[in-house]
This record gives C-alpha cells, sequence and structure tokens, in this order.
C-alpha cells in the first residue's frame, strides 16, 4: 500500500537525515511525499512533518530557496502562517 511505503520512505529519510545525508533524505522524503499525495492522503499535519524534514535536508545542502518553500508549505499546511 502506498501509505506504508511512504512512513518507510520517511523512516529512511530520518535516518539519513540523523546521519546528515541530506541528499539521500531529500530523496526519501520526496518520494514519501509524491506517495501521500497521489493516495490523496488528508492528514495535513503528516504532511505537513514531511515536508518540515524535507526543508532540514534542503537546508543540510545549502538549498535554502527550496528549504524555505517547503517549510512555507508546511506552514499553510499546518494551519501557520
Amino acid at each position: 500500500p502506498p501509505l506504508e511505503v511512504a512512513a518507510r520512505l520517511s523512516d529512511l529519510g530520518q535516518l539519513e537525515l540523523a546521519q546528515r545525508r541530506y541528499a539521500d533524505a531529500e530523496k526519501s522524503y520526496t518520494r514519501a511525499l509524491a506517495l501521500r499525495e497521489r493516495a490523496g492522503a488528508r492528514d495535513a499535519a503528516a504532511l505537513a512533518a514531511l515536508l518540515e524534514d524535507l526543508a532540514a535536508a534542503l537546508q543540510g545542502q545549502g538549498k535554502q530557496g527550496e528549504a524555505e518553500a517547503a517549510s512555507r508549505r508546511a506552514r499553510v499546511l499546518g494551519g501557520r502562517r
């Protein structure tokens, strides 16, 4: 099931982020996000958390603009502007 795969990819991304493997974490989080969105996941809090994790991975790579965009989207989903 896509949402289970997305959850495992998110877990993998967290491990990669902790190991400072930012590019790998970005890929895992991006894939997880795509799966959740394609599955029509409506859990805004989970999507927002995933976007914040993605932002951290992007920040670790110095991709400031992309990190800010992911954080901004997470805040909108989380109801914080």
